[in-house]
């Protein structure tokens, strides 16, 4: 036992030799050691920006600090935007504010009109058909919403007003001089004076600091780190929720009508069936949620209520096969019930978008 230990001291006393010998010449080299130096650096403040799983939001930011951002997360309000990041200084778009207050609603399914410019597929496409039933948004008056167009904070302010009162359905009362003692105030429009006013004295908007001075900053964009406090203000304070509460008041099975432009979500399939006329094709979505429909049929109007599945009315090859068996995501208009012999369900679909479900 002790010749074996002899040995290994020996052999560990050789080893420690040998690499303090490559750290002297590794030091020596020109670049090396200061490379090293620049990774563990690089290391240390990777690791001290790693605030809620972010990359890129540090524990002394403000928004971290005063606690707006874990509120924000741990009620679903917002999330990151991929790749460990969240983005704290990127402008918030119009399509966002819509899908946040979509989700503080309960997020319920509905039908309605569809503004020209937005694609229904996308992932705020129930949310802005959402906000505009509810009254939440409205367009630039060309029937346009510019879903992808960075929201103004007070555009957003108006939005969080709708919101307010007629979702939540709270009587609006403000103190208006609020506003007036934050710079800028002279600079904020008049169709958002309200609102302005309203979420200034409820502080859900408290000033840009600029300089060493707080300027309301109407016009500018408002920012993801800032729209964490705004939506959480008006989340616990403002409507008094509790933590994951929604306003919900929504039924639980959604009722669309012809004519509703309505986002679904199925699995697609292709149903081959024998008529008198022949054999036919349909493609049939099997819904992921049952719901009503008020169809339009010969001059009135019927009710057909627990619908599981429906049709697509499109001509046969118009649809990627790629598609067929497989989860979806249907923009769609609902058509009326025409009863006619290559008719399969009740419900019929047109003007179909069709998409793999994300």
């Amino acid at each position: 036992m002790r010749t074996v230990g002899t040995t290994t001291n020996s052999h560990s006393s050789t080893v420690l030799k040998v690499l303090l010998a490559v750290v002297l010449a590794v030091g020596l080299v020109p670049g090396v050691s200061a490379a090293f130096a620049d990774e563990a650096e690089a290391n240390s403040a990777a690791g001290a920006r790693a605030y809620a799983g972010f990359s890129d939001v540090q524990s002394s930011d403000w928004f971290a600090k005063e606690g707006w951002l874990d509120y924000a997360l741990a009620n679903g309000l917002m999330q990151g935007i991929g790749n460990g990041q969240f983005n704290p200084n990127g402008a918030v778009s119009r399509g966002q504010v819509a899908v946040v207050l979509h989700r503080m609603a309960g997020e319920p399914a509905v039908g309605g009109v569809a503004f020209s410019d937005v694609d229904y597929t996308m992932y705020y496409g129930q949310a802005v058909l959402w906000a505009r039933e509810a009254g939440v948004v409205q367009g630039d008056g060309t029937n346009q919403f510019h879903p992808d167009a960075s929201v103004t904070r007070e555009e957003l302010a108006v939005m969080l007003w709708n919101f307010t009162s007629r979702v939540a359905g709270v009587t609006m009362r403000w103190d208006a001089s609020a506003l007036d003692r934050i710079a800028g105030s002279e600079s904020v429009s008049s169709w958002a004076r309200d609102a302005m006013e309203w979420a200034v004295d409820k502080r859900i908007i408290t000033g840009e600091l600029i300089d060493g001075v707080t300027y309301v900053n109407a016009g500018g964009p408002a920012l993801r780190c800032a729209f964490a406090k705004m939506a959480s203000v008006e989340h616990r304070d403002v409507l008094g929720l509790a933590q994951g509460e929604t306003v919900g008041g929504y039924p639980t099975t959604p009722t669309y009508r012809t004519g509703d432009t309505v986002v679904l979500t199925g699995v697609l399939v292709e149903e081959r069936w024998q008529h008198t006329m022949g054999p036919q094709s349909s493609y049939i979505l099997h819904l992921d949620e049952p719901a009503t429909f008020i169809m339009y049929e010969h001059g009135s109007y019927a009710t057909y209520n627990n619908v599981r599945t429906l049709q697509i009315y499109e001509d046969w090859g118009t649809i990627s096969y790629d598609l067929i068996g497989k989860h979806v995501t249907v923009s769609s208009q609902v058509f009326e019930r025409v009863s006619t012999w290559w008719q399969r369900e009740s419900v019929l679909l047109r003007g179909n978008t069709v998409v793999r479900a994300s």
